[in-house]
């Protein structure tokens, strides 16, 4: 199986949105009672769309080295997903809720989740933990219901305390965007961020700009960087990234040991090529998600 290494600013830039998202099949897929759903008004088409492209776009400009825009990511996926009763978020709204979400974590069972919980790779370059993010090349997937998938935990802290993808975004979203912010969420984020700038400590970041040519270093955005691509690569079937190699042989060498599927690891169950594609849109698996 081939390997393209992962740093952060050698990303090959997705393709823009396209029309044809998920919801748009949920909605004029057959449902149990043999009608159709109604077709979603332009109303809330319109800003999906725009929130969805503006995911795509800020998780390309954070691959290019913006590390900052994995603030702009966390914040759009707040607006997607979450829903503060009495409002419903805009995939709520477009009945985009109801499939199932693609999981790139590695269930809690299974070996190899790593020091930071199951969407976190680690890569050791000189003694010094290099913490990355998968895109495509992910150990395992499954595919689950959104609140499972929303509420699974996906992260562990300094203080092994466990967050989920929800804890994870809406904790970023809130703190880094300056809006209020739950105080169990901005205790949450504290301790990701305060261990990441002790000087000294084993995974302290040094960076003079808000560039960087060296992979993730910073274990929680890592981790949300992989909530996007999952959120992606939901939403388009045939949505695929890949990170391209850099000029450090050493580096690219790190890294292509941190990705390294373990032997031990089961591989996940496979869905037939003529089944339904889990993600509900109602097509077969080979027409859908399935297609490459």
């Amino acid at each position: 199986m081939g390997y393209t290494p992962i740093p952060e600013l050698q990303c090959a830039p997705s393709r823009p949105t396209i029309v044809y998202l998920k919801v748009i099949a949920m909605a004029t897929a057959p449902q149990n009672s043999g009608q159709r759903s109604q077709p979603i008004p332009m109303s809330v088409l319109a800003p999906l769309r725009e929130h969805v492209d503006f995911v795509s776009r800020a998780a390309d400009a954070y691959d290019a080295g913006y590390s900052s825009e994995v603030v702009r990511c966390a914040v759009a996926l707040r607006a997607l997903f979450h829903s503060p009763a009495p409002y419903l978020s805009w995939l709520a709204q477009a009945n985009g809720l109801q499939g199932g979400f693609l999981s790139t974590a590695i269930p809690r069972e299974l070996e190899g989740a790593g020091r930071y919980g199951s969407l976190v790779m680690t890569a050791n370059l000189d003694g010094r933990p290099l913490h990355f993010y998968a895109l495509d090349s992910f150990w395992y997937s499954r595919w689950m219901k959104f609140a499972d998938w929303w509420n699974e935990v996906v992260f562990i802290d300094e203080a092994r305390k466990e967050l989920s993808r929800r804890d994870l975004v809406l904790s970023v979203a809130a703190k880094d965007s300056g809006a209020h912010v739950d105080p169990s969420l901005a205790m949450m984020y504290e301790r990701l961020t305060a261990y990441e700038s002790v000087s000294g400590s084993p995974n302290a970041v040094h960076k003079t700009n808000t560039l960087s040519t060296e992979p993730v270093t910073n274990p929680e955005r890592a981790a949300l960087r992989q909530v996007v691509h999952e959120t992606m690569k939901t939403l388009f079937p045939t949505y695929r990234k890949f990170h391209r190699p850099v000029a450090d042989a050493r580096l690219n060498a790190a890294l292509a040991r941190g990705i390294e599927r373990p032997t031990s690891m089961p591989w996940p169950p496979q869905i037939r090529r003529n089944d339904a594609c889990p993600c509900g849109s109602g097509k077969k698996l080979k027409v859908c998600h399935g297609s490459i």
